[in-house]
């Protein structure tokens, strides 16, 4: 499941084996000695772009124009959450100066869940028995507030509607977004029912924009009669649409990785990180002997979480 920033969140893994330069090694030198012989790689396919928002007004557009080149509106999810990691916290978070949350009076797991463009189906958020979801999404210095939407389903006693309600004084009073939201398809349990609200005429401003969900009995079809207590409901692929200028969602990390494993030395591990611009043309010193490598490219805005010894 991808982001804000065109592909400034995506990790590019390339895995590729060389057999080095395979001279005979001298026998008789000493192994911390060993003579070391320059390999270069040569690496293409980098690059980075800036969309600008699609559907901007004229005065946003103009108000782009007149930003310099390191403040460009730029368009895309500020908040999307898959849950594959089986954690309450967003894949993408547009800032890191507030964190959003997710609450519930029910009790959560992760169950299987749903695939949503380039993320695989991986995990969803299941909540029993909730009379009352909450997300609180800061929006400090959003732009603009496009759309909001999710998918969801639950199980055969679960609910098959829901009211949404937005707020933006921090909770304290909620106005309707919507109050009837009906499941397209109750046959199946868990079967997938995506919705989209649009939020663009809705003049979203403020520090925090918070949704609260109220699950309904709604018209069940097949399905089971409605069980508050015993059934469960499932979200997957949260998303919260908008602009803001790309000082603010945070600059693209770009640096290349490299993992080099001596085949025959298991203790021979070779590691560094360079940026796109040195990766291109990228020259290391190795001792002689077969290697397998890996080259990871992060383009998100986070550091990649590596182990001290790979």
């Amino acid at each position: 499941m991808k982001c804000l920033l065109s592909k400034m969140s995506s990790l590019l893994f390339c895995f590729i084996v060389l057999l080095a330069v395979s001279c005979e090694k001298d026998r008789s030198s000493d192994e911390q000695n060993e003579s070391l012989q320059s390999v270069t790689f040569k690496i293409s396919g980098f690059s980075n772009a800036v969309t600008p928002f699609k559907t901007a007004s004229k005065a946003n557009a103009q108000a782009s124009s007149n930003t310099s080149a390191t403040q460009k509106y730029v368009e895309g999810k500020l908040y999307f959450w898959s849950f594959n990691h089986e954690t309450l916290e967003p894949d993408i978070a547009f800032q890191a100066m507030e964190k959003p949350s997710i609450i519930s009076d029910g009790s959560i797991s992760y169950v299987a869940g749903y695939s949503f463009e380039e993320y695989e189906a991986g995990k969803s958020l299941s909540i029993r028995g909730t009379t009352e979801l909450l997300i609180k999404i800061p929006i400090q210095g959003a732009d603009q507030i496009t759309q909001f939407g999710f998918d969801t389903g639950s199980s055969g006693t679960g609910p098959k509607d829901f009211e949404l309600y937005y707020s933006l004084d921090n909770g304290i009073s909620y106005q309707p977004l919507q109050l009837s939201n009906q499941f397209p398809n109750t046959k199946t349990d868990y079967s997938k029912s995506s919705f989209n609200y649009s939020l663009a005429d809705k003049n979203i401003t403020g520090s925090s924009l918070w949704f609260k969900f109220i699950p309904k009995e709604g018209v069940r079809g097949e399905a089971p009669n409605f069980n508050p207590v015993g059934g469960t409901w499932r979200f997957d692929n949260i998303r919260l649409l908008g602009m803001a200028l790309s000082s603010q969602v945070g600059s693209p990390i770009n640096k290349l990785h490299y993992f080099l494993f001596h085949k025959d030395k298991p203790e021979l591990v070779v590691t560094g990180i360079v940026d796109y611009e040195e990766a291109s043309n990228l020259t290391l010193s190795l001792a002689k002997g077969r290697y397998s490598i890996c080259f990871i490219a992060n383009e998100s805005t986070q550091d990649l979480l590596v182990p001290e010894k790979p």
